[in-house]
């Protein structure tokens, strides 16, 4: 069971059978075969959830009640929004072949990369900004808005902030 922040909504997992559903102020969500990580954004009026579909092992996420993707696999801890709610974003894999994962904002999916610290992704205040930490085989780099960084050994913990004010 899962509590927006001003206390106000409730989301939880129902079990019928097979089928997953995500129960959302009262309203049943989808039918999958697994669901992990419902979450709120900060003002409490969005909501986001990563299921695997039933008929294809495909991962989406769900949300608002709309699925993005699919997704050959989703890292549940990585979904994020902004702290006004008007951005969301995610890590996911398009191939599980392939180790090249991408960060998902909206419905544009950024380069690819060998590893994305999945708790890494965070918005300035405003939602104008996106920041997260990358790897690939010659290091780490923080991408911010897109662009990389010099390469290094780590990256700790991210806070976007522009000209001394969240951006």
């Amino acid at each position: 069971v899962v509590v927006s922040p001003d206390g106000r909504r409730v989301a939880y997992e129902l079990v019928r059978g097979e089928r997953r559903l995500m129960v959302i102020d009262g309203k049943e969500i989808g039918a999958y075969a697994r669901i992990w990580n419902p979450v709120f954004s900060p003002d409490s009026a969005r909501t986001a959830f990563v299921a695997q579909r039933l008929d294809d092992d495909q991962q989406v996420v769900v949300l608002d009640g709309r699925e993005l993707g699919p997704f050959a696999e989703i890292a549940p801890a990585s979904l994020a929004f902004s702290e006004n709610g008007s951005r969301f974003g995610f890590v996911a894999r398009k191939e599980i072949t392939t180790p090249s994962w991408c960060v998902v904002i909206g419905d544009d999916a950024g380069p690819g990369f060998e590893s994305i610290h999945p708790e890494s992704l965070t918005f300035s205040a405003n939602g104008s900004r996106a920041a997260y930490a990358a790897r690939k085989s010659d290091g780490w780099r923080l991408v911010l808005d897109g662009q990389e960084s010099a390469i290094c050994d780590a990256i700790d913990r991210l806070s976007v902030r522009i000209g001394g004010r969240d951006g």
